[in-house]
């Protein structure tokens, strides 16, 4: 049995989820890493988590926070979304993914 899964969560905010057009829900995924670790006690879990999508908010952030706490990760990989900027001439950039200028 293997003892190692990895499960990218990508955010604990069902809000955030949607507009990541990911289709499961936070419960969902907390649902399945219990019955992962009720089958194999010994289990290690690693996952993915972005950070700072487009349109996150405060209390977003929060669910996501909260979710790592429950979910109690061996190893994480943390991505920093990044939603807008300037290129070397000074030009403001455009977030095609959610078309915000910075």
């Amino acid at each position: 049995v293997c003892e190692y899964l990895h499960m990218p969560a990508q955010s604990g905010s069902d809000r955030t989820l949607k507009r990541m057009n990911r289709h499961y829900e936070r419960q969902h995924y907390i649902d399945l890493i219990q019955q992962y670790r009720t089958a194999v006690p010994e289990i290690s879990m690693a996952g993915d988590i972005i950070v700072g999508y487009c349109g996150e908010t405060e209390e977003d952030f929060e669910k996501t926070k909260d979710l790592l706490r429950k979910i109690r990760f061996k190893n994480l990989s943390q991505v920093g979304h990044v939603a807008s900027g300037s290129n070397s001439t000074g030009e403001t950039l455009v977030n095609k993914s959610c078309g915000t200028r910075a």
